[in-house]
């Protein structure tokens, strides 16, 4: 499965950013998100290691979240393991591009299904998944224009 969004943004890479990186944050654009807390000591970077556990349906559901690339403002590269997925890993990344009016942000999702069940299913998978990445995109992006017209006015 490979899913690629791009979206504009009226909104400024920083507070993109914040957005994507900050649990709290993400929480208010990805509902399904319960929690994610760092298994790994220190600041965020490349390999830091945490717990996710995200509501699918009416399971909860534990994922393992790994940081693959991390360029503040810019790329956020993370491995999900665990949870729905199987043994195959899920790799996601959001590229931020500035623009004069705004941000274009590029959201991009590799995933392999691996044993007969879900190879059988992953049709069907294919399509919610193309269906909430659709959604949480959505999301993000009135969520930060909304916040970004907020900021503007306490200023």
């Amino acid at each position: 499965m490979h899913i690629i969004r791009t979206v504009n943004i009226d909104a400024p890479s920083e507070l993109i950013w914040e957005l994507l990186t900050d649990v709290e944050q993400i929480k208010r654009w990805t509902p399904s998100l319960i929690s994610d807390e760092p298994l790994t000591d220190g600041p965020t970077q490349v390999g830091q290691i945490s717990k996710m556990k995200i509501k699918e349906g009416s399971k909860v559901v534990a994922y393992e979240s790994e940081i693959a690339s991390y360029q503040p403002t810019t790329h956020l590269g993370i491995i999900l393991r665990g949870g729905s997925l199987g043994t195959g890993p899920m790799h996601v990344d959001y590229q931020i591009t500035p623009k004069a009016d705004g941000i274009v942000m590029t959201y991009t999702s590799r995933w392999e299904a691996h044993g007969l069940m879900l190879k059988l299913m992953s049709p069907i998978i294919t399509k919610m998944a193309n269906n909430n990445v659709t959604e949480t995109m959505n999301q993000l992006k009135s969520l930060a224009e909304k916040e970004a017209k907020a900021r503007q006015v306490t200023r």
